[in-house]
């Protein structure tokens, strides 16, 4: 995404959570001031972290931030995104920094079946997008 990324991130305990993001976000920034030879703030907010209540969501959270790219119209379909989880799961492209979404086994009896059904899982309308949207920007 061009002005925002989301992240999927699982903690063991709460407080680890902003102490990650600082991190990240200050190596990302130091390494995108040195590469584009800028100065000042790189990100415009505080991360916003909702928390996900229940386990079976994290297939549906992860959905949502894969069709992020769609609903932008950055690609047609989430596994052309370069930069999403999206990739994994549907063409089953590696990813060091991916942890498989434990629902995701549940998908179907073999590899090949899982991709098929996560990639026409990613493909339905969205009845519930408006909801988490709001959620999201009253956090």
């Amino acid at each position: 995404m061009s002005n925002h990324f989301h992240l999927f991130v699982c903690v063991e305990r709460g407080e680890d959570l902003p102490r990650f993001m600082h991190a990240f976000q200050l190596n990302y920034a130091r390494y995108f001031k040195r590469k584009y030879q800028t100065v000042g703030h790189v990100f415009q907010e505080r991360f916003r972290s909702p928390r996900i209540p229940e386990e079976s969501y994290y297939l549906q959270c992860g959905r949502y931030i894969e069709r992020n790219p769609v609903k932008a119209g950055l690609v047609t379909e989430a596994a052309e995104y370069l930069h999403s989880s999206a990739r994994y799961y549907v063409l089953g492209t590696e990813d060091p920094l991916i942890t498989p979404n434990v629902y995701y086994a549940e998908m179907g009896r073999d590899v090949g079946e899982r991709k098929e059904n996560y990639r026409r899982f990613l493909l339905l309308d969205e009845p519930y997008s408006s909801m988490v949207d709001a959620a999201l920007v009253k956090v």
